[in-house]
């Protein structure tokens, strides 16, 4: 590396500290280690449980490329597959198509339903769809970012 090294790193130099304390509370909010009484935040307020809006933010973004006017047809699932979808936050696009394969399998057999144990892994496969085009996004943007200062 030829120069000075204060130039070669002024990138680093513009990024705000790190917390420590962020990463303590993600991991005192497991299930088996809450306490209520903990302080949180340097000023003494205690932060309460809340999703990570990183997290959140990711999915409403993939969110807002679909048809918001369209009606959700969550309710065309069984009610067991309708409660994992909104557990796992499935996406609009997602539930549509799963409600899609319920529907495809009742014409294709002429039965009256879906049976849960065809619909969970095609459930499953569509969640991993969503998830690794949301860690694609995220990644595409972080290039973007990240790498033209560097």
């Amino acid at each position: 590396m030829a120069g000075s090294g204060s130039s070669d790193f002024s990138i680093l130099n513009e990024t705000p500290p790190r917390r420590e304390n962020g990463r303590n509370t993600a991991a005192n909010n497991t299930d088996d280690n809450r306490d209520d009484n903990r302080d949180d935040n340097r000023d003494g307020s205690r932060t309460p449980s809340t999703p990570r809006p990183q997290k959140r933010k990711l999915l409403e973004m993939e969110e807002e490329d679909e048809d918001d006017d369209a009606p959700s047809r969550i309710n065309e699932l069984p009610s067991d597959i309708k409660a994992w979808v909104r557990r796992v936050k499935l996406s609009k696009l997602r539930i549509d198509d799963l409600a899609q394969f319920g529907l495809d399998y009742k014409t294709e057999t002429a039965e009256d339903f879906c049976p849960l144990h065809l619909y969970r892994p095609y459930a499953q496969s569509l969640l991993q769809t969503q998830l690794a085009q949301i860690g694609i996004q995220t990644t595409n943007q972080l290039r973007e970012e990240v790498v033209p200062p560097l």
